[in-house]
């Protein structure tokens, strides 16, 4: 009866009442053909109604119809793009046209194979919406499995991969950073920015022992200033997390390489050596110590080095 009122004496608010109506129909009654008559109703009377057209498609997608969707969406997009190109879209109106572009770029790669239409809609969709996770985990996948798996494809691919899990990231999605941080490093082992990145997070999140495995992978690829950075890291979390204190004493050793005689790894080192009371290793260092600070060596590390022996 509201829509017969409106149909007389309030013209303009019969495209909401439409979609009011379908929503009941879907939602409680799951009469989707009474549904699909009132949103198509509503577009029909105002062509703008962005909820509308995204239930339509939604439920066309649902039954596998496939091209009557990819209709729905195009004529949609090219009515919001016109908006765009006249300066009147809002936010809500951008992020809209950069996920009908994802949706018809899975059309085309899924059920057409049409892998260049698919990329030109997320090349749009990334131009539309520079930050949208979706879009540039999509062409990532896609650019993956397009055949160009060469070392620069790679490359490119493990970009926006890791683009992605920046926005992830910073979004609060930490489950999704790390997926999309592993997908980098799977494509580019070797990938610093990406490698620092994931043992952060892993850190944060307080898983020691996957953090332990990340490193160690990470130092296949180091060399320099960043594995001692990477060595001291790894010696730390196994010594002081998981109480694995003979690795941990490794890593110190490798570590103390770079290090001048004062340096971290090696007071790690002789607590380590003192609380597993390895007197031999202790006078070992503490003697390489002396020898190396000279005159500088203070006068309680001579007495303590005399004690040791």
């Amino acid at each position: 009866w509201r829509m017969q009122w409106a149909r007389q004496n309030q013209p303009a608010a019969l495209a909401g009442l439409h979609v009011a109506y379908a929503d009941l129909q879907r939602v409680h009654f799951h009469a989707i053909a009474d549904a699909v008559q009132h949103y198509e109703e509503a577009l029909r009377l105002d062509p703008t109604l962005i909820a509308a057209n995204a239930q339509l498609v939604e439920l066309h997608m649902r039954a596998g119809a496939w091209p009557r969707a990819a209709e729905l969406m195009q004529t949609e997009l090219t009515q919001l793009e016109g908006l765009a190109q006249r300066g009147q879209a809002n936010p809500e109106t951008t992020q809209r046209i950069g996920d009908l572009h994802v949706q018809l770029s899975k059309l085309a790669s899924e059920q057409h194979a049409d892998l260049p239409s698919a990329a030109r809609h997320l090349q749009a969709a990334i131009k539309t919406t520079p930050q949208s996770l979706a879009a540039l985990e999509a062409f990532g996948k896609l650019y993956l499995g397009s055949g160009k798996a060469t070392e620069d494809g790679m490359a490119k691919a493990s970009g926006i991969f890791l683009k992605a899990a920046m926005l992830a990231r910073d979004a609060g999605d930490r489950r999704k950073a790390v997926d999309l941080l592993r997908r980098t490093l799977a494509l580019r082992p070797d990938h610093y920015e990406a490698a620092e990145a994931l043992a952060e997070l892993l850190a944060d999140a307080n898983h020691w022992t996957e953090l332990d495995d990340h490193y160690r992978t990470m130092l296949m690829y180091l060399t320099g200033p960043q594995r001692l950075a990477v060595l001291l890291r790894r010696a730390q979390n196994l010594d002081q997390r998981l109480a694995r204190r003979e690795e941990a004493r490794i890593c110190y050793e490798e570590a103390g390489q770079y290090q001048t005689a004062e340096g971290e790894a090696w007071v790690a080192l002789e607590r380590l050596y003192r609380e597993a009371e390895d007197w031999h290793a202790l006078a070992t260092l503490l003697e390489w110590k002396v020898e190396q600070l000279g005159e500088g060596v203070a006068l309680r590390s001579l007495l303590d080095t005399a004690n040791v022996f």
